[in-house]
């Protein structure tokens, strides 16, 4: 039998992109015909999940301000660590984010869109084990931000978070002109907060330092809604005081999510 899938996708996207569902049709549903000419990658099967800890490097290319993003997560039946301190980095370019756990439960990304000649895995040796290489895999290239929190920093990758029903999400949410942007939080920084994890997230809010008309809040999804962060090429990302990594949220994504906020609007 022959399958036309441009038609099936054509068809797949004639559904509404619901909050109350979530199956694999809606990476079709997103990314279209464009679907198909990609592998996806799911990562919610144990690799990628809320609350495991991850670690990425940050390698420089050829193009100012742009850097190739290599991350333990991911890889499977290999010895990899969340701590730098564990390895040996001996480019002094490379920027390291390390300790840092997973906020959402399940990705799916598009890949294969590696950039020419840039090589999928990298390693750096262990301190204590240097005949022993810790494997990173490519995930994305980025333009970091000058580094202060509640600024923005783009990064390139096709991507879908997927936050489940009964479960807590973290917000920052910046009014502008009183119209709420909200960034759903991707990662928790423990480096200097070890004890941080996601039974305790709630009370990083006490902490933070935020600028004039942004707010830090929390919600938990009902027992049939799904949360998707999509990024269709470019991904929008800012951190917090603590160093928290949040992701921009598409209002036709969550437009019930935006409905609540802009009913607070008069806050300001």
């Amino acid at each position: 039998m022959i399958i036309d899938y441009s038609k099936c996708s054509s068809e797949i996207l004639k559904t509404k992109l619901s909050e109350k569902d979530f199956t694999f049709d809606y990476v079709y549903r997103v990314f279209g015909n464009e679907a198909f000419n990609y592998d996806i990658s799911y990562t919610g099967d144990g690799l990628i999940e809320r609350n495991n800890c991850y670690m990425e490097l940050f390698v420089p290319t050829n193009t100012k301000n742009l850097y190739n993003v290599y991350s333990t997560a991911a890889l499977k039946n290999y010895f990899v660590t969340s701590d730098a301190g564990n390895v040996i980095i001996e480019d002094p370019r490379i920027f390291v984010n390390e300790k840092r756990r997973w906020m959402m439960d399940k990705i799916y990304q598009l890949i294969n869109d590696i950039p020419q000649n840039t090589p999928l895995y990298i390693q750096v040796k262990f301190s204590n084990y240097p005949k022993i290489g810790c494997p990173l895999k490519w995930v994305a290239q980025i333009t970091p931000s000058d580094g202060n929190p509640y600024t923005i920093s783009e990064i390139q990758r096709k991507t879908i978070w997927v936050y489940e029903p009964n479960k807590p999400v973290y917000l920052l949410i910046n009014f502008i002109d009183n119209n709420p942007n909200i960034y759903v939080m991707q990662s928790l920084n423990i480096k200097n907060y070890e004890n941080l994890s996601i039974n305790n997230v709630d009370y990083i809010g006490k902490f933070l330092n935020l600028p004039e008309n942004w707010i830090w809040t929390s919600m938990i999804l009902d027992n049939e809604t799904y949360l998707k962060v999509v990024s269709v090429g470019t991904a929008y990302l800012t951190t917090d005081t603590l160093g928290n990594s949040y992701q921009y949220l598409d209002p036709k994504y969550a437009p019930w999510l935006y409905e609540h906020y802009y009913q607070l609007n008069t806050v300001f």
